[in-house]
C-alpha cells in the first residue's frame, strides 16, 4: 500500500522535527509547515491524507486551518495539538469536525492512538487495502530466504534480519505488525531481542520460531507477551494461520484503544455541553455538515442516548437511541419519550420550558432508571441564528 501523507503544521522547530521523526517511523510520508499560511498553501497544492496542526500558529490558528479544509468539503482527518488550558478550544474544534486533539508535552501513545484513528478513517473512506509488515529474524540464510519468499506470495511486506541485534535496530527505525523471531542466533539471541523490542513498543505481536530444546525459552517468551510459537521445521500453513490470528488480535487491540478514546471524547464533549456555558457555534453550512458527521461518529460509541432537536423535530439521534426505537425518528413522540425517559412526560414539559431559556441553560430530572440532562445550543449558520435542544439520557447505575 502507498504511504499515507501527513502534513505537520508546527512553529516550534524541535517539536516539528520530533513529530516528523515519529511519523516517519510509523510509515507515513511527512510534509512540514512552520506557519498557518504555509500549512494552508501546502494543503492547497497537495492535499494530504491527514493533518496534524498546532492550535496556536503564526499567521492563522489550527482552527482556521480546520475551517478552511471543511469549508471546501474535504473530509481529511485533522488532529490538533494543544497546550495547557486549551482543551475547551480543542473540544470546540472536535464539534466543528476535528478528529482528535493531543496535549503538549506530546505522549507517544496518545499520538499513535490519534494517528491510528485517522488512518482507520482514511482507509475506510478510500477503501484502501492494508499490507501488514512482518519482520523475519532468522540467522540461517537458506531458511530465511525460503520463508520470506513464501510470505511475500501471500502479500505480506517482509523485512529480513540476520540476528537479534539487526532486528532491534530495524525495529527502532520502522513499524512492524508481527515479528517472526528465531531464538538461537549469534550476537543477540531472540529472547533478548524480544525483550528490547517490548521496551520500545508494545504495538506488535511476536511469533517465536523454535527448534528442538528451545521449549523453556519459548515458554518464557510467551510469559513476556509473545503471541505464540511455531516449531522447526516450519509448517508453512500452520505459520500462516498463526500470523493471521496474530494480526486479528493486533487489529482488535488497536480498535479497542480507538473506541476507548472516542468514548472519552464523547464524555468530554457532553460535559462541556452541560457546563452551563453559553454555547454558540458560528460556522458555514458546509463546515456544519462536516462537523455533524464527525460528531456522529464520536457520539455513536456511547451507551448513553443522545438526541438533538430543532423545536420538536429530531435532527440527530445516536445509535444507542436508534437501537431502542427500531424505526426512523421524526419528532419527540411517545416512542422516543419511552426510549429516553421511560415514557415520563416531564421530558416534553422540560423541553417546552427549555425553549424559552438562554443558550447554555441546563435542566435535569430522573426517572426510575434514567438520568436526563437537557441544554440549549445556538448555531449561527450562514448568518442565521438557530437554536437546538440537546438531550442526554444516561442509565442511573452507569
Amino acid at each position: 500500500m502507498m504511504k499515507l501523507k501527513v502534513l505537520v503544521v508546527e512553529d516550534d522547530e524541535a517539536t516539528l522535527e520530533h513529530l516528523s521523526a515519529l511519523l516517519e517511523k510509523e510509515g507515513y510520508e511527512v510534509l512540514q509547515a512552520a506557519t498557518g499560511p504555509d500549512g494552508l498553501q501546502k494543503i492547497e497544492a497537495d492535499l494530504p491524507d491527514i493533518v496534524v496542526s498546532d492550535l496556536r500558529l503564526p499567521g492563522c490558528t489550527g482552527l482556521d486551518i480546520l475551517e478552511s479544509i471543511r469549508g471546501k468539503g474535504n473530509s481529511v482527518p485533522v488532529i490538533l495539538v494543544t497546550a495547557f488550558g486549551e482543551v475547551d478550544t480543542a473540544l470546540r474544534a472536535i464539534r466543528l469536525g476535528a478528529l482528535d486533539y493531543i496535549k503538549k508535552p506530546i505522549e507517544v501513545d496518545d499520538l499513535l492512538v490519534s494517528l491510528g484513528r485517522a488512518k482507520e478513517v482514511v482507509i475506510k473512506n478510500r477503501q484502501l487495502d492494508e499490507f501488514p509488515a512482518l519482520l523475519l529474524v532468522e540467522d540461517d540464510a537458506a531458511s530465511r530466504a525460503s520463508l520470506a519468499r513464501a510470505l511475500r506470495r501471500d502479500d505480506y511486506l517482509v523485512v529480513e534480519a540476520v540476528d537479534g541485534e539487526q532486528a532491534v535496530s530495524l525495529f527502532q527505525e520502522r513499524k512492524f505488525d508481527v515479528v517472526l523471531l528465531d531464538l538461537k542466533m549469534p550476537r543477540k539471541d531472540g529472547l533478548t531481542a524480544f525483550e528490547e523490542m517490548r521496551g520500545i513498543s508494545d504495538d506488535f505481536e511476536a511469533i517465536i520460531l523454535t527448534g528442538w530444546g528451545d521449549e523453556a525459552a519459548a515458554i518464557k517468551a510467551l510469559r513476556l507477551g509473545a503471541f505464540g510459537f511455531s516449531k522447526k521445521p516450519i509448517d508453512l500453513e500452520e505459520l500462516l494461520m498463526n500470523i493471521e490470528k496474530a494480526l486479528r488480535k493486533r487489529s482488535a487491540d488497536r480498535a479497542l484503544r480507538f473506541r476507548v478514546r472516542e468514548i472519552s471524547l464523547a464524555h468530554q464533549i457532553i460535559a462541556q455541553l452541560v457546563s452551563n456555558e453559553n454555547i454558540v457555534v458560528d460556522v458555514s453550512r458546509q463546515v456544519l455538515e462536516n462537523a455533524c458527521n464527525q460528531a456522529a461518529s464520536v457520539l455513536n460509541v456511547l451507551s448513553d442516548g443522545v438526541v438533538i432537536l430543532d423545536n420538536q423535530q429530531v435532527v440527530f439521534a445516536n445509535d444507542a437511541v436508534k437501537k431502542q426505537c427500531k424505526a426512523p425518528m421524526v419528532e419527540l413522540d411517545e416512542r422516543l419519550t419511552n426510549a429516553l425517559a421511560d415514557g415520563d412526560q416531564r421530558l416534553k414539559e422540560t423541553l417546552g420550558d427549555l425553549l424559552d431559556t438562554p443558550a447554555g441553560t441546563v435542566k435535569q430530572f430522573e426517572t426510575a432508571s434514567k438520568r436526563i440532562t437537557m441544554t440549549m445550543a445556538i448555531v449561527l449558520r450562514d448568518g442565521q441564528r438557530e437554536r437546538f435542544a440537546v438531550i442526554i439520557s444516561a442509565a442511573k447505575n452507569a
